[in-house]
């Protein structure tokens, strides 16, 4: 609950944009949830008697509807990403204000590749909860709280009906919630040591040349690739390429600028064959299974 006060204090200077954020949402919520309401009475006043005038009105008046509904959809985006962005701004300057004022014992204790790990991915992270889980979350609020007395208007059977399944619902969720969880997690944890081990390597790439472990440390750098299979099974080949791209753009800055491009090249070259040969293994795989199912 402390994280969470110390993160409610940078929507204070935002409040405004909140509130506003907030009720684009009610309002977005209330006409689309008004869409199946004017159908069903469309139908239900003109089963007996349809005309091409009452047909019209109340195309007219669903059109209105959507037209209104995505227009606060479009403002309750447009505001409230645009917080989320202010918001991250100002993390990333007080995270920085906090870095410089550290004594030389904080960065012996904690890897420079770590520390940038955290002010990119786990600041973005950070965002994407202030912004779009704030966001969704409302949206899912609102809607259940104008439903459910309406379908309780129309059948409070159906509706009890409808509620049996929810505890199912419920399990559900929980479970594949803790399930990405652990693994998203487990991929910040890789993203942070693959960060430290590209920034030691650039910064300290006279030391590694003097001593000929070139080779040793793109080894290391292999194996470290290849232990995300573990993490994420299935991921493809762009999204294991995508997140050692991030990490490179997070160290690149402090590289040694007379071998920067070099170490970009070679860093490159390593991912391309280590994503080369995870696509042979899968290539050869291939016919096994075929042979197998031709047998069958």
């Amino acid at each position: 609950m402390g994280d969470l006060r110390t993160l409610l204090r940078y929507f204070r200077p935002y409040k405004t944009s909140l509130i506003i954020g907030i009720a684009c949402i009610i309002a977005g919520v209330a006409f689309n949830v008004s869409i199946p309401l004017i159908v069903g009475n469309a139908i239900d006043a003109n089963w007996e008697a349809i005309t091409w005038q009452k047909l019209t009105l109340a195309s007219l008046k669903v059109l209105g509807a959507s037209a209104m509904s995505g227009l606060f959809l479009f403002l309750q985006r447009r505001i409230l990403i645009a917080m989320s962005r202010h918001i991250e701004y100002d993390l990333r300057n007080d995270f920085y204000a906090a870095l410089v004022n550290q004594p030389q014992s904080f960065f012996h204790a904690h890897r420079t590749g770590d520390l940038m790990a955290r002010a990119t991915n786990d600041l973005s992270a950070v965002r994407q909860m202030v912004g779009p889980m704030i966001m969704y979350g409302m949206q899912t609020l609102f809607v259940v709280v104008v439903i459910v007395p309406i379908i309780f208007a129309i059948s409070w059977k159906l509706t009890l009906l409808l509620f049996v399944t929810m505890p199912l619902v419920s399990l559900t969720v929980k479970y594949f919630g803790q399930q990405v969880h652990t693994r998203f997690q487990q991929i910040q944890d890789f993203f942070a040591q693959i960060t430290a081990r590209a920034q030691e390597n650039f910064t300290g790439v006279r030391v590694v040349r003097a001593y000929a472990q070139e080779r040793a440390e793109i080894e290391a750098f292999k194996a470290r690739l290849e232990a995300i299979d573990a993490i994420i099974e299935g991921a493809t080949a762009h999204d294991v390429l995508t997140l050692c791209a991030s990490a490179l753009a997070a160290v690149a800055p402090t590289c040694c600028e007379a071998h920067q491009d070099e170490f970009k090249a070679e860093f490159l070259r390593v991912l391309n064959d280590c994503l080369a040969a995870r696509q042979e293994q899968e290539a050869a795989e291939a016919p096994e299974d075929d042979d197998v199912h031709q047998v069958h």
